[in-house]
């Protein structure tokens, strides 16, 4: 069986999106501009990267998660 709803990758394994993110996500339209405000380690932001070509960028409060989202090429700052 597929996988249903959308996933995103952290490192070579495919994880869901929590249900928030995915309501979220489905409300984003193709090649928007995001800007995520408490976006943790970017899964919504690399989600939305990955399969809608979406411009973003994140704030985060936590350092750790600043430096995951940022290792994945996210636009992330501590803030």
């Amino acid at each position: 069986n597929e996988p249903r709803g959308p996933w995103v990758s952290f490192g070579m394994t495919p994880i869901p999106l929590r249900p928030d993110l995915a309501a979220v996500a489905a409300a984003v339209p193709e090649g928007a501009r995001v800007l995520d405000i408490g976006c943790g380690k970017g899964q919504l932001l690399a989600w939305l990267r990955d399969t809608k070509g979406v411009e973003g960028r994140g704030i985060e409060l936590d350092a750790a998660d600043v430096a995951s989202a940022v290792g994945r090429g996210l636009a992330v700052v501590q803030g």
